[in-house]
């Protein structure tokens, strides 16, 4: 351990003092809202921040940004997923216009 003490530059007797140090108060707070989020997530999995944040904040003081924080600490940072959008119809019955502007397109211009 004077090893490490020397190479971190730090004397033995002050990381044996952090070593025994108690969290603190934002630490401890951080950790119950992390496992309030992680138990609401168990059992609401389809929630996200917005709801998640609305919910913890009747109970706790805390801001959207801290709880998107925390939510990307304990790895629940959910995404939107947009869905399929079909952008052509292929089957129409309208016919085919004719091509008036007699444009020749290529590749390679």
């Amino acid at each position: 351990m004077e090893l490490v003490c020397r190479l971190l530059e730090v004397s033995r007797s002050g990381y044996y003092e952090w070593l025994g140090r108690k969290p603190s108060l934002r630490r401890q707070q951080d950790q119950e809202l992390k496992r309030r989020l992680l138990s609401l997530h168990q059992r609401y999995p389809a929630l996200g921040l917005d709801s998640l944040y609305h919910m913890l904040k009747a109970h706790h003081s805390c801001s959207r940004e801290k709880i998107h924080r925390l939510m990307k600490a304990v790895g629940i940072l959910l995404y939107a997923q947009k869905a399929y959008k079909a952008t052509t119809n292929s089957r129409h019955r309208h016919p085919i216009v004719p091509n008036l502007l007699k444009r020749q397109f290529s590749l390679l211009h």
